[in-house]
């Protein structure tokens, strides 16, 4: 199933890496040397010649439904993922190879991964694909699109002890946040924020939470305002209790608690405002979402909507990672 996530933009992101590797590495575990964004798959942003990697990520926009066939050649490894499907495995120290595989996709965007690396002499990588109504070539810049980069400041909410911080670096935000909890009839943490109007989705991998407390959140959440007992809902996790769906319906009321799965970080949450109906997701993989729970609450058009942290213990912090953020919004009552 596509992603289909609203206001991409061309272009495609990629992440530089150095390092001396017999075969890819998890990008995931690494710093990036550097990042930006390309119209296509190009090894140009690269600082030198031997030794490097890429991690490319964005979306594919499938034009037909059916059968695809993508290929990479490279020299050396290479990598392509349709989500989190494997489709094409071209890894290890090799010369120009070309390596294929073959996936059912229906049309539209859906998530895509590239990996490459290079160890010494020859350098290069060709992407290419194949389909219903599209001869073999290489995959065309107009066929890649990107979530723009999500920037959000940060701010404490509540009178949260320690003061908190908040910083992006390779694609990861790391959320850090003192604070009694999110929770009851006012709350103390850190926001990582921006403005939304109208209907509109947060999306995040939480990648760790900090055991402070079994109930440490890393939450993906909107809230009407920035006052401690204003109107919220997030979808979180924790760092003991799994995950969990839980709201203010009116300001400085009492909160509303759903429990979610108690799986733990890494985690994919999403929440989903439609009107004033706010649904949360999780998932394994970013792909499959399992609905936790939906509640209607009166909100203003204009919110605020992105990552919390607390660290359930007023005078410590937490820190908590999330990466793959994507905030999108949507015409009002669109499904």
């Amino acid at each position: 199933t596509p992603e289909n996530p609203a206001g991409t933009v061309a272009g495609i992101n990629y992440r530089f890496y150095t390092g001396n590797w017999s075969a890819l590495p998890d990008f995931a575990s690494l710093v990036a040397v550097k990042e930006g964004t390309e119209s296509n798959f190009t090894l140009t942003p690269r600082t030198q010649n031997d030794n490097f990697g890429f991690r490319f990520t964005g979306y594919l926009d499938v034009p037909a439904a059916g059968t695809w066939t993508l290929a990479t050649t490279s020299d050396d490894g290479s990598r392509l993922w349709i989500g989190s499907t494997l489709v094409v495995d071209n890894d290890g120290l090799h010369g120009p190879q070309e390596r294929s595989g073959t996936i059912a996709l229906q049309a539209g965007r859906h998530a895509l991964t590239v990996d490459f690396f290079e160890g010494t002499v020859g350098e290069m990588l060709e992407v290419r694909w194949q389909g219903p109504g599209t001869a073999p070539q290489t995959i065309p810049a107009s066929a890649l699109r990107r979530v723009p980069t999500v920037t959000l400041t940060g701010i404490d909410i509540g009178g949260a002890i320690p003061a908190g911080g908040s910083s992006l670096s390779g694609g990861v935000w790391a959320v850090a946040g003192g604070g009694t909890d999110i929770w009851g009839n006012a709350d103390s943490f850190r926001f990582a924020h921006q403005g939304l109007t109208g209907d509109g989705e947060i999306v995040a991998r939480v990648t760790g939470v900090q055991a402070t407390d079994p109930w440490a959140k890393a939450a993906v959440m909107i809230r009407e305002t920035t006052a401690a007992n204003s109107r919220q809902v997030l979808v979180a996790a924790t760092s003991g209790n799994g995950v969990a769906f839980q709201r203010r319906r009116t300001t400085a009321g009492t909160s509303v608690h759903t429990a979610g799965s108690l799986t733990a970080a890494p985690r994919w949450v999403r929440l989903v405002r439609r009107g004033d109906v706010f649904s949360g997701y999780e998932s394994g993989d970013g792909e499959n979402w399992v609905l936790i729970s939906n509640d209607t609450i009166p909100m203003a058009a204009s919110v605020r909507i992105g990552l919390g942290v607390t660290s359930h213990r007023d005078g410590t912090l937490c820190t908590a990672t999330f990466d793959s953020i994507r905030i999108t919004s949507a015409p009002s009552g669109a499904g």
